[in-house]
């Protein structure tokens, strides 16, 4: 009798293991990066949850206990990895202005250009970009692109390097071990952008969320047209879900396909970002992938309207 009203209740259809899997996914996805132990449960992807629990369900199967309960429950951080964090469908594309000022930009996380530097190079140059930024690259690392890039000029700051086919200042705005920003003035032709680069700690013992509280501070402050870098935090953090007015990812205007940009060569976080500021529009936006480096490398088209070339 004990055990036929065990099997009859909802643990004994899904199982403690699955009430546990399942309960960690939901409290990430609902509290993500709120505090620390919620943004563990918020960083493990949810196609590894939804794993988790088939092999539960598997297991439960092998040992004659009731399993459909916990190959159902598998379904929500399935749909959510598949569905809810990657765009699949068309993107409109809006026809471009014909007096506007386009400029394709480049970012990639280089992984300090130790393995493959020359392939790396060859794909950066291949893109035909005009802004270019690179995290993980410090002076010796942005060193074969000064000599290899004709007309654009390079800056290195720390672990950040900015180059544009054109004239380029930079300057520090964040110096820390937990967060570095640059802010960075670039001309290319006659347009002129502001470029705000980011990069932030990949230690799991350090809270993310009041890092990119300080970035959307910059932002508000500074108002650069473009912020970019490695943020090691996904897309749907917290802050980065109510970014300033009229700022945009420019994944989820312009984006389409699977969105995650690290580890290569199975990408499953998208922790790279490209924020595109009220004066642009992105009509193009790609997610590559490239040699050396475990981290996938974004490229975007943008327009700025005459009105704002300054």
């Amino acid at each position: 009798m004990a055990v036929r009203a065990r099997e009859a209740g909802w643990l004994g259809r899904v199982g403690p293991a699955t009430t546990v899997l399942l309960g960690g996914w939901g409290v990430g996805q609902l509290a993500r990066d709120w505090i620390l132990p919620t943004a563990w449960l918020f960083y493990v992807p949810s196609l590894l949850w939804a794993l988790a629990l088939a092999l539960v369900a598997v297991m439960r199967r092998w040992r004659g206990v009731p399993s459909l309960g916990a190959a159902l429950a598998m379904l929500a951080p399935l749909a959510a990895g598949l569905l809810g964090e990657h765009r699949w469908g068309a993107v409109p594309a809006g026809a471009a202005t014909r007096s506007g000022s386009r400029v394709t930009l480049v970012h990639w996380n280089i992984s300090g250009g130790w393995r493959d530097a020359e392939r790396q190079l060859a794909t950066v140059r291949g893109l035909e970009p005009d802004l270019i930024v690179l995290s993980e690259a410090n002076e010796r690392a942005a060193g074969p692109y000064v000599s290899a890039l004709d007309g654009f000029e390079v800056r290195s700051l720390g672990g950040l390097t900015i180059a544009a086919r054109g004239a380029v200042s930079v300057e520090w705005l964040d110096r820390r071990r937990e967060v570095q920003t640059v802010l960075a003035r670039c001309r290319v032709d006659r347009t002129e952008l502001s470029i705000l680069a980011v990069n932030l700690t990949s230690a799991l013992t350090v809270p993310r969320a009041p890092l990119l509280d300080q970035v959307l501070a910059r932002i508000r402050e500074r108002r650069p047209d473009l912020v970019v870098g490695d943020f090691n935090a996904p897309r749907r953090s917290r802050a980065l879900s109510r970014l300033p007015a009229g700022w945009r990812h420019a994944y989820v205007e312009a984006g389409r396909g699977w969105s995650a940009t690290w580890p290569q060569p199975a990408p499953m976080l998208a922790i790279d970002q490209l924020l595109v500021g009220p004066r642009l529009r992105v009509t193009g936006y790609q997610l590559l992938p490239g040699p050396g480096t475990d981290h996938r490398l974004q490229v975007a088209e943008l327009e700025a309207p005459p009105a704002a070339s300054r």
